[in-house]
């Protein structure tokens, strides 16, 4: 839906879209995507400014900042562990997603609303669920958790049953084509465990091509040359990694091999995070010893061959989950289309939301 929503506001010609619809007015009533003549950024809005209307349904400057103020509540619930820029990523990302988000859910409420729909006591229960975790944190049941005052947990407690309701709509829609089985599950297992295997073939032959490597280095082959036509690592012209100091060389077995091979020497293939590596010692200088008054430095070259990653294999609950996730996203794609285009979308104050010059940023 967001990507949709990108391209038929990107696509809006605003001079003959905005033909009668001045200083945000809002127009005949017809459905349609309806783009306001004024261009502003969210930060540039009062707080009772419209940034988007669905059906008559406004989401105003202070509603936004409810919703980002709420969300960044929640994450810190959430994750009490975290890091500040860990948050602050989150709150800016959250930021983003939250305008083309708010038109779906709208979609959604109000397709339920014109069903006389209300959600099912399974679908309230599933989404109070999802705050246990939280509640048990703070020492409180659910209840007693979405119970407490506050601003913040107002949002929360309408958001629930919002997810509530939406749930319940699309189980009406949808039926038993969200149900994931186990055998839905087993196939989800049986994919990773062949990506694993091929994985597993693909870096016995990367292996064996960094053996051949190797040898050809240690016959006498240039290293430059070799590097140049042989390493996947980029930027290193004649496989030139740097100069280090050991503290600096983060993989023990390469940080080993720079200050024990002889000046001129050649390493097998390590294992290290970036694939399997290769390194030759090309000059050291200083006394590799705690008590030199001289740290040793040691200049390297490499070559780097890239290794597929194996894929973890995740607890079935979390399969199911991403499962059920990717049937709604599928499903729900082409429905929610159809109710956009039926929909009366307006922008009243256009939608250069977030234009980095006139944030200054």
């Amino acid at each position: 839906m967001a990507a949709t929503l990108s391209l038929m506001v990107i696509g809006c010609d605003k001079k003959q879209q905005n033909e009668g619809l001045k200083d945000g007015s809002h127009g005949t009533g017809e459905s349609g995507l309806i783009v306001g003549s004024r261009s502003k950024t969210i930060v540039e809005m009062a707080p009772g400014d419209v940034i988007v209307s669905v059906n008559g349904a406004k989401l105003t400057r202070a509603d936004y900042d409810e919703s980002v103020k709420s969300s960044e509540y929640v994450y810190r619930l959430k994750h009490p562990e975290s890091k500040q820029a860990e948050l602050v990523r989150y709150v800016r990302n959250r930021a983003l997603t939250l305008v083309p988000e708010y038109v779906t859910k709208q979609l959604l409420l109000q397709e339920a609303k014109r069903r006389a729909l209300k959600p099912a006591p399974e679908d309230i229960v599933f989404m109070e669920t999802m705050m246990a975790g939280i509640a048990k944190r703070k020492g409180k049941s659910v209840e007693q958790f979405l119970n407490e005052p506050g601003k913040e947990q107002e949002h929360i407690r309408k958001d629930v049953k919002e997810q509530a309701l939406i749930r319940t709509l699309r189980q009406v829609e949808f039926g038993d084509r969200l149900v994931v089985t186990d055998e839905d599950i087993n196939k989800s297992k049986n994919l990773i465990n062949q990506y694993n295997s091929m994985c597993e073939a693909t870096n016995r032959l990367v292996q064996a091509q960094a053996e051949q490597v190797v040898r050809r280095l240690r016959d006498g082959a240039d290293f430059s040359q070799v590097a140049d036509e042989m390493t996947q690592a980029k930027k290193e012209p004649g496989g030139f990694w740097g100069e280090f100091v050991r503290a600096e060389i983060e993989d023990a077995q390469l940080r080993n091999l720079a200050f024990t091979l002889p000046v001129g020497g050649i390493s097998e293939p390590v294992d290290t995070p970036e694939g399997l590596v290769i390194i030759k010692v090309l000059e050291r200088t200083g006394v590799d010893s705690p008590m030199a008054a001289q740290e040793a430095k040691v200049k390297l070259a490499r070559i780097v061959f890239l290794l597929g990653e194996f894929k973890k294999m995740p607890e079935d609950k979390a399969i199911r989950t991403e499962l059920e996730k990717r049937r709604i996203e599928s499903l729900q794609r082409d429905w929610v289309d159809g109710l956009f285009k039926r929909a009366r979308v307006e922008y009243p104050n256009g939608t250069n939301f977030f234009d980095v010059a006139k944030q200054g940023k």
